[in-house]
């Protein structure tokens, strides 16, 4: 993970620099069962699921339970993915105490993720475990994944970005979005849109800025629109499917809350030809 995320449990502590890639699993422990109780019940709590204490024997306490309603975000619709723990250690001057820190990840059937990082503290006592913090924060991961869709303007209804949702965009676009194109369809100019997806959700204070570079022009920012994190941007234009990359590129930039103190941007993807939509098979030859 490129950047610290701090996350105040009422001790000031600061967490972060998480690594998103899986450990091998010669290197991975087993997860403690303490640690998998208190993270199943923290799931739970975020997807305002009932916790059946003969199955999970978790109590939160009244800070707890008002920090996880902070998340301020209903995850109907996304499915927990997998829990990455980073530190599981007992608290000093505390032995029946633990604290741990780590990310849940929870992905919808379009593919878009939340990540979440999570610090806890708790006391394992003889029959139950009583969570006494739990504070989670959506994290950013290095390079967000961008998805791009070509479709054909005509099709798209008026206030089309302004009256829908990320979500019903994106199944739109894969639904209508342009598949594999013979040459003389490619050569052919008409009038397309095309938008990028984020498929990642970004922490507050971080965005994504899309541009569109014409050969021997300057960079022009496109329509940018932003759904609780997450991002679109969109270009529209006359031009042939064969002009992505030789005379059109698309550019995607994420701005962190540290970059944008400098002006910064990092570039994280680009559309340089024609993108082939997953969801729809290539002609048959």
């Amino acid at each position: 993970m490129r950047r610290l995320l701090a996350l105040a449990v009422g001790t000031g502590l600061v967490f972060g620099a998480l690594a998103l890639a899986p450990a091998r699993a010669q290197d991975k422990p087993a997860m403690a069962l303490d640690a998998r109780h208190v993270i199943n019940a923290m799931v739970l709590s975020l997807r305002s699921k009932e916790i059946d204490p003969k199955i999970i024997p978790v109590q939160f306490s009244d800070v707890a339970r008002s920090q996880l309603a902070e998340v301020g975000f209903a995850f109907d619709g996304f499915f927990f993915l997998q829990a990455r723990l980073a530190v599981y250690e007992a608290i000093e001057d505390a032995p029946n105490s633990r604290k741990i820190v780590g990310h849940l990840v929870f992905q919808d059937v379009g593919n878009r993720r939340i990540i979440l990082g999570f610090v806890a503290t708790y006391s394992v006592e003889a029959n139950r475990i009583v969570v006494w913090e739990a504070t989670t924060g959506t994290v950013t991961p290095d390079t967000p994944t961008v998805a791009w869709y070509v479709l054909p303007s005509e099709i798209l209804p008026p206030g089309f970005f302004t009256q829908n949702g990320h979500a019903q965009i994106l199944e739109f676009a894969t639904e209508y979005a342009l598949g594999a194109l013979d040459p003389l369809a490619m050569a052919t100019p008409g009038n397309y849109t095309i938008v990028g997806f984020a498929l990642d959700r970004l922490a507050e204070g971080d965005s994504l800025e899309f541009t569109a570079t014409i050969t021997g022009q300057d960079p022009v920012a496109l329509y940018t629109a932003n759904f609780n994190g997450w991002y679109i941007g969109a270009f529209s234009g006359a031009f042939a499917p064969a002009d992505l990359g030789p005379g059109l590129q698309l550019s995607a930039l994420l701005a962190t809350a540290e970059l944008r103190a400098f002006g910064a941007a990092v570039p994280i993807a680009t559309l340089a030809a024609m993108p082939a939509n997953p969801y729809k098979p290539a002609p048959a030859p």
